[in-house]
């Protein structure tokens, strides 16, 4: 983690200020204790936002001593590091007295400031108005004297709430997402103190952050990013007793793209694209393995990303029999068995190189290289990933086989059929005689028989 250094036992942000700025602030480098060795991640990345923060206002300061520059938010946290440098707790002090001092001649002595606020009394004595540094410090005086209330917490430690309680891995493609929209989100609202009152400033980030969308992407795609993070506002406003309620804001429906499923020739095209030289140039295999698993078993990207090895199955002469997929899933509906029928040997001999390279990639590059992969095979430029899925359901229907069966091996859940998960908790070895399986591999193999055909 940047600027995270350990001495000891003990974890500090330490971070040198920009030279211009070092005479000006006083000292070359700003260092916080953030922990111990073997705190919680959660915690620590808490502590760090906080450092940095503290950091980022201390040079702001150093450049700009206007007051009315600084937002209140920003005012509490310079004044808590005031605190927090001094080894105190916000209410520390409050109705305590100290060998005849009140509380405030406590806190005087304690922040090193009774300079201080004789520089303030004669500025207020003489009508002239304070600087910047003098309303940090009576904002610190009047918090380590004020009665304690609850927890103070910002925005973007809600969002760390969030991430640990949903057990998100931000180091993959979905979690580095969901950190972009937050950080748009904060974009629009600044990382400020949580408190009743910013219930109306968060209503109209989250319209602002609609209609800035809006236009951009599919109304669709704005409903589903926003989810995310009025989650988060709401889990934020429980957890701390906000009362926080939000409305959903108004979003300008857009009509939805058409995803067309292949034709048949068109089918036919990518399995003989499949088993051909071209197949093997420019990253085309990694396509084309995920275009044969999006179309048998209507199988995402996101889904080859999160696959664990030991859930794919392999028959008798080593080649692919059926994948579990039971991680993290859209739906629980999506939890399912994907017999393979179609190119086992092509899916068999790339798969475990395809899903690396889907790890180690961005989306648009994922959404790119299908894409790509189709219009090579069959010449198209109107084709998706999404309709290989729609193609699956298509074939289905044309061929009058079980609509319980395409809901176990797609995921969906419109039948309300689905995979048990005493069945997913076989494994995939455990599953390769399951009648269940090769009833579903039966009815996949029937939908697709003018394909199999070709794969034979």
């Amino acid at each position: 983690m940047k600027y995270l250094k350990k001495r000891n036992n003990s974890l500090y942000y330490e971070r040198y200020y920009p030279t211009s700025l070092r005479n000006v602030i006083g000292k070359g480098s700003l260092t916080v204790r953030v922990g111990s060795v073997g705190m919680a991640e959660t915690e620590l990345k808490r502590k760090m936002l906080d450092a940095d923060e503290q950091y980022s206002l201390q040079c702001r300061t150093a450049v700009n001593t206007d007051v009315n520059a600084y937002a209140e938010a920003e005012i509490d946290s310079m004044a808590l590091a005031i605190i927090e440098q001094a080894r105190l707790r916000v209410g520390e002090l409050h109705n305590q007295e100290f060998g005849g001092l009140n509380s405030l001649e406590a806190a005087d002595i304690a922040l090193n400031g009774v300079a201080t606020i004789e520089e303030i009394q004669d500025l207020t004595r003489s009508g002239e108005a304070l600087e910047l540094k003098h309303k940090i410090y009576l904002r610190a005086r009047n918090l380590l004297t004020q009665k304690r209330q609850q927890r103070r917490v910002t925005l973007n430690q809600l969002w760390l709430d969030y991430i640990q309680h949903k057990g998100l891995d931000m180091t993959q493609p979905v979690g580095k997402k969901l950190q972009k929209r937050w950080d748009v989100f904060i974009g629009i609202t600044g990382d400020q103190l949580c408190t009743p009152d910013l219930n109306q400033d968060l209503s109209f980030a989250l319209q602002d952050y609609a209609d800035q969308r809006s236009g951009a992407v599919q109304s669709s795609t704005i409903e589903r990013e926003l989810s995310t993070i009025m989650s988060t506002l709401k889990l934020g406003s429980r957890r701390h007793t906000l009362g926080w309620h939000f409305t959903k804001p108004v979003i300008k429906k857009t009509p939805k793209n058409h995803r067309r499923p292949l034709t048949i020739p068109e089918q036919c095209q990518l399995i003989e694209f499949c088993r051909g030289d071209l197949v093997t140039k420019n990253k085309l295999k990694y396509g084309a393995v995920m275009c044969l698993l999006y179309l048998q078993c209507g199988m995402m990207p996101s889904e080859l990303q999160r696959l664990d090895r030991k859930n794919v199955a392999f028959n008798s002469d080593g080649l692919v029999s059926h994948i579990v997929i039971d991680g993290q899933t859209k739906t629980n509906a999506r939890k399912r068995i994907c017999p393979i029928v179609l190119e086992n040997a092509f899916i068999s001999a790339h798969l475990f190189e395809t899903m690396e390279y889907f790890k180690s990639t961005k989306d648009s590059a994922h959404s790119a290289l299908i894409q790509r992969t189709l219009k090579t095979a069959t010449g198209a430029n109107d084709l998706s990933g999404h309709c290989l899925r729609h193609t699956l359901r298509a074939a289905w229907h044309v061929a009058g086989a079980s609509l319980i069966s395409l809901a176990m091996i797609a995921g969906w859940s419109s039948t309300g059929a689905h995979v048990s998960q005493q069945m997913l908790s076989y494994g995939a070895e455990g599953l390769s005689n399951a009648e269940t399986l090769q009833r579903l591999r039966s009815d996949l193999a029937q939908v697709f028989g003018h394909l199999t055909q070709l794969s034979a």
